[in-house]
């Protein structure tokens, strides 16, 4: 599997500058944004509730020679760090996964470490494109919870601390070298006499649909 260039980060420093800024990665998975985030900014702390996830970025940052980022355990509703610590809170396709009844205490922790001039971003999923289909016809990434991202976008545009500054349309283009590829990458977890055709028919390349939302206190 290959993405295209990725201008997330591009769109993003439109409002966000992150040079020089103190980061914090919530959910940051096994690294892949953390490595571009640590790039351009000036150190980055990353945090994920998955041991494993958190070895594999760290390996990642390593091979990269990118020695401004430090990862450790932890929570998004539970963040062990000091009031107004950080520049830019950064939500990695996270909060989705975060419970839906602890979605305001994340954003309450959030809000508490970010300094006041400073901003949460949430990068996050939607409903829409040719990956969001293959998710749902084949089984896998976040097939199951429509749900949770409904409720996290509500959950952020609801809680009474956030301002919002900007939203911002965003796509992953993925490509796939073969059917092989995309079983290996993606691990379908049914419908597999479809997957040849689906493949062909949009070129072996998915759309994946996000949405940037960024937001700062109202304090």
């Amino acid at each position: 599997m290959r993405r295209e260039k990725e201008v997330l980060l591009d769109q993003l420093e439109e409002y966000v500058p992150l040079r020089e800024k103190r980061v914090l990665e919530v959910g940051c998975g096994w690294g892949r944004l953390s490595a571009l985030i640590a790039e351009r900014c000036g150190s980055l702390v990353g945090v994920d509730p998955n041991s494993d996830s958190i070895a594999a970025a760290r390996q990642r940052l390593l091979e990269r020679s990118l020695t401004n980022a430090v990862f450790a355990a932890g929570r998004a509703e539970r963040l062990d760090f000091a009031d107004d610590s950080f520049d830019i809170i950064f939500f990695s396709l996270s909060f989705h996964h975060v419970p839906l009844e602890l979605m305001p205490r994340a954003i309450d922790e959030a809000l508490r470490v970010v300094k006041k001039d400073g901003y949460i971003v949430f990068v996050e999923p939607a409903m829409d494109g040719s990956a969001f289909d293959a998710e749902k016809l084949f089984g896998t990434g976040d097939e199951d919870e429509e749900k949770e991202k409904v409720a996290a976008y509500r959950a952020m545009m609801e809680h009474p601390g956030l301002r919002l500054v900007q939203e911002i349309p965003n796509e992953t283009v993925l490509h796939f070298d073969s059917v092989d590829d995309y079983i290996e990458s993606m691990l379908p977890t049914r419908n597999h006499n479809q997957i040849r055709s689906f493949l062909e028919e949009r070129n072996f390349t998915f759309r994946a649909e996000r949405r940037i939302v960024i937001f700062q206190s109202k304090e």
